[in-house]
């Protein structure tokens, strides 16, 4: 109280409730340091996305330059809502089976999101706290890919050597 009147507003003291100017925030009651339920971020989300436009909601991870490191997402504003809504979905899943990488593995399938023109597409998504080290499926490709390097090196060099010596007789 100041001059005998209460303190009130956003400076009146006690925790801090940060504005969010959406009538779903308002009914969700979103607050700083509040944690969500997984039934109440479903039902949000379920909220946000029944208020999206219908039709082709859709996205596009294209590549730009010569390789992945050189890309961008294009896509509708409802089609990039909606891979955020998917993406969330499969942070709060139960693990539906191991990946091929023995990483949890969630069903949040991605095909009726991405546009079927895209330059990159998504198989799965999985669940990971490490992402420093290389998925197995990598570490697979990695070791294929150099065993069949050195096999054509090899056989390049058999074939320089059975040249040379056919030339030279």
């Amino acid at each position: 109280m100041t001059n005998g009147e209460p303190v009130t507003g956003p400076n009146a003291g006690g925790p801090r409730r940060f504005a969010i100017p959406t009538s779903l925030a308002a009914r969700v009651g979103l607050t700083f340091g509040e944690e969500m339920n997984k039934h109440r971020i479903e039902a949000a989300l379920k909220e946000i996305e029944s208020s999206l436009p219908a039709g082709r909601a859709q996205v596009r991870f294209d590549v730009y330059g010569g390789g992945v490191d050189e890309s961008f997402i294009r896509g509708s504003r409802a089609g990039i809502a909606r891979l955020g809504i998917h993406l969330i979905h499969a942070a709060l899943q139960e693990e539906k089976r191991k990946s091929i990488n023995g990483g949890s593995q969630v069903e949040s399938a991605l095909e009726d999101i991405v546009h079927p023109s895209s330059d990159v597409k998504f198989d799965w998504i999985e669940l990971s706290e490490d992402l420093a080290s290389d998925p197995q499926v990598r570490l697979r490709t990695q070791r294929a890919l150099r065993k069949w390097s050195l096999i054509g090196w090899v056989s390049i060099v058999v074939i320089d050597v059975v040249f040379l010596i056919w030339i030279l007789r």
